[in-house]
């Protein structure tokens, strides 16, 4: 974990500076994460269990699908071959809506309790919190780590298991185009290493633009929230065009940010479903030339494209996988910030009870500042008779 300095520049400068930034490697951050699953790791192996039991439906279904097409393409088909095909092929799509209604509702079950025990400590921390912290970071910005960070931190944990989900599948779908026609099979995984390449490459770039998205979000309700709590002293001098400028400036900035997150995440699609594609059309062309030599026939040439595009669809999840993931992990990283934020004055483990007050009460000689250098007062004398009322 690094700590740096930062200068915040520009509208609300002096409102949103942060003495400190902690960042977080991924390893560190994805370990977090792990031991923030643990408690939840019976709905986790539910989950997991589903997920096995949908991929490996959705594994047959192509496969009853060529047998019916090799089957029908035959001088004398076996009707009853087909029919039973169907009627199979038909409760395969049932077991997979079931399991996916079944994964869906044990993620209801356990995300919102992770998100409400996740809000709980960062609310637990902002308690343990002397009055020096409160004066470093503004209430606005508090309650997106609060609420915006949280939710979207939360939102990723579904994103992991529906991408785990997906990679299965193509894992076991590259077995079966391999069973299928091998030399086919080779072409396709050919394409795969420059998918991951990409992929990788802008995977830092993705992280980058989720950083300055978070920050952009947390600008603007800081600028709202504390609009709002100075109105006062705002329309009591006049300042009302001054501080809609500023936000005005603000909020071009969170819309600059979101549209460049947009872009990074959407551009990724577009590229590797062009990869997919060129993938897609060697394969019906070398595959077609099989079947004029006689070497194949249309049936397995067909399931061969149906498990293709199932082998590439988890592909086309990573597109948008990692933008989003590094989304979650931005924020997970600024909630660390505040949970791992440590008070400047600690309550005293060993402090004994007074029990009730009684008599005066007597300052002698105090001093007592905010910042080291600036004081409020010293050498100060006081003493408060019982029953005394005084005003400082």
């Amino acid at each position: 974990m690094k700590k740096r300095g930062r200068k915040n520049m520009g509208i609300y400068a002096g409102m949103m500076n942060e003495d400190q930034k902690r960042e977080y490697s991924d390893r560190e951050l994805f370990t977090r994460y792990i031991k923030r699953m643990r408690p939840f790791r019976k709905n986790v192996g539910s989950i997991s269990l589903f997920l096995l039991i949908s991929t490996i439906a959705e594994i047959i279904i192509p496969l009853i699908i060529g047998i019916c097409i090799s089957d029908l393409s035959k001088a004398n088909p076996n009707f009853v071959l087909v029919i039973g095909a169907g009627i199979i092929f038909l409760l395969l799509y049932i077991t997979v809506w079931i399991m996916f209604y079944l994964r869906r509702r044990e993620l209801g079950k356990f995300v919102p309790f992770f998100l409400e025990k996740l809000r709980m400590d960062i609310f637990n921390k902002l308690q343990e919190q002397d009055m020096s912290f409160f004066d470093k970071h503004e209430s606005g910005r508090l309650n997106t780590r609060v609420s915006n960070d949280a939710l979207d931190f939360g939102n990723t944990t579904i994103l992991l298991a529906d991408t785990v989900g997906s990679l299965l599948i193509s894992f076991l779908t590259f077995g079966i185009l391999l069973w299928l026609n091998r030399t086919l099979a080779i072409i396709a995984l050919i394409a795969i290493p420059f998918v991951f390449l990409f992929v990788l490459s802008l995977r830092r770039l993705a992280r980058v633009v989720s950083r300055g998205y978070r920050k952009a979000i947390e600008n603007v309700n800081a600028a709202m929230v504390e609009s709002i709590e100075g109105i006062q002293v705002c329309k009591s001098y006049g300042q009302e065009s001054t501080v809609s400028e500023q936000f005005n400036k603000t909020n071009k900035d969170y819309f600059k940010k979101g549209f460049r997150l947009t872009a990074v995440t959407h551009m990724w699609r577009l590229l590797l479903e062009t990869i997919a594609s060129i993938t897609l059309i060697i394969i019906l062309f070398l595959g077609g030339q099989l079947v004029f030599q006689g070497k194949t026939n249309p049936g397995t040439i067909f399931m061969f494209i149906l498990y293709l595009q199932r082998f590439f669809r988890p592909i086309m999840v990573l597109s948008t996988f990692f933008p989003q993931l590094s989304a979650g992990m931005a924020a997970y990283e600024r909630i660390l910030d505040i949970i791992d934020s440590e008070p400047t004055m600690k309550q005293n483990p060993n402090a004994f009870d007074i029990g009730d007050v009684k008599g005066e009460i007597e300052f002698e000689n105090v001093d007592f500042c905010y910042r080291e250098g600036e004081w409020v007062f010293k050498g100060l004398n006081l003493r408060i008779e019982k029953g005394e009322k005084l005003a400082i």
